[in-house]
């Protein structure tokens, strides 16, 4: 009897402890939160070069910590519509241009001479300032996430006694070792046409490139997973910064019962409006590490790479797991691959985009 092929969907639902991922935008302000309940908020300056970033991990009593980043401002200053306020804690420099707060009374002084403006001011010049629209929401909303609104343990002091969601164990997933065998260069080349013939609709559906002898046909490949299943990818698209294929898992060479694979994690935000849950139908820049069974994409959103989306998953012997995720929606500026992690687990990658996608140092 022949082992039933994979999934058409592999629905990479979180441990029962684990929270759902935060990803919101209020006003000029982004909040994202991981399957820890660890939270950050970031607002960009009006010139992108420098930010505020709130940061606080779960469970109860977690230390805020507040960081102003101003790249060419030595010493900057702070100051909220004109007025410069008092503060008993000036901080840390940890070099220059980079200001830290941290402790609750810290960066609550700090945070609530926020409220009610309408911006930052830390240098001279009218680009070293940062929106503050939105900022009450924000504050708001970062308390609720965490489990601590009206609590005396949240960033905006409430009566209630402290309290707050609590800070889950990282995931750790099944990584079985794998039966390797070899798949020679003609079973692949094999499997890459065979495929691509069997699923024309499906690729068609997806809007991939037609087969022409296109560009996309060059991120093409085949791999052995273990001693029964095979990946494979179809190059889909090809642009000027992005590429991505379909990817299929092959079961005991069962290809008329394969279908795409569209990798999903339930409960996290959509990668963009257009969606209402997270799904990926097609893996941009995909690696495929077979010693590790380890599948990983980078997707730009533009060439700057200061947005887009990265993940990588584990073969647990029966499907790919998800282990990283990354996901930066807005192109509000930023590092090239600097994107918030919503997903995290034991071992995983610490920046998907920057070890498996194009960014990746060679």
């Amino acid at each position: 009897m022949h082992r039933m092929c994979l999934l058409l969907s592999l629905a990479l639902a979180p441990s029962a402890r684990a929270a759902a991922p935060v990803y919101s935008d209020l006003g000029d302000w982004q909040l994202t939160c991981d399957n820890r309940n660890d939270c950050v908020a970031v607002a960009r300056a009006v010139g992108y070069a420098g930010h505020l970033r709130i940061s606080r991990a779960g469970g109860l009593r977690s230390v805020p910590q507040l960081e102003l980043f101003a790249p060419g401002v030595s010493a900057p200053h702070w100051q909220v519509d004109g007025e410069t306020p008092a503060f008993d804690d000036p901080g840390r420099a940890l070099a220059p241009g980079h200001q830290q707060w941290t402790g609750m009374a810290a960066v609550r002084a700090r945070l609530q001479s926020l409220q009610g403006g309408r911006v930052l001011n830390y240098g001279a010049r009218d680009i070293e300032s940062i929106s503050l629209s939105g900022v009450d929401a924000l504050l708001q909303a970062f308390d609720r996430a965490q489990g601590r609104s009206g609590t005396d343990d949240g960033l905006l002091p409430g009566t209630a006694a402290a309290q707050a969601h609590p800070r889950d164990a990282l995931p750790t997933l099944s990584t079985p070792a794998l039966a390797r065998r070899v798949l020679s260069a003609t079973a692949r080349a094999n499997l890459i046409a065979d495929l691509r013939r069997l699923q024309a609709p499906a690729l068609a559906q997806l809007h991939c490139d037609a087969d022409d002898g296109s560009l996309s046909r060059a991120h093409d490949g085949a791999w052995t997973i273990d001693a029964t299943h095979d990946l494979v990818f179809i190059g889909c698209q090809a642009g000027m910064y992005n590429a991505n294929v379909v990817a299929f898992v092959v079961a005991d060479g069962q290809l008329p019962h394969t279908r795409p694979l569209q990798l999903e994690l339930a409960d996290a935000p959509a990668v963009s409006d257009d969606e209402t849950r997270f799904v990926l139908p097609r893996l941009g820049w995909p690696r495929f590490d077979a010693a590790q069974g380890r599948l990983a994409e980078t997707t730009l959103f533009r060439g700057a790479a200061d947005c887009g989306h990265a993940a990588s998953w584990r073969w647990d012997g029966r499907q790919f797991q998800i282990e990283t995720l990354q996901l930066q929606r807005n192109c509000i500026g930023g590092e090239p691959g600097d994107w918030p992690l919503l997903w995290r687990s034991v071992g995983g990658p610490t920046n998907v985009a920057r070890q498996y996608g194009p960014l990746r140092a060679e």
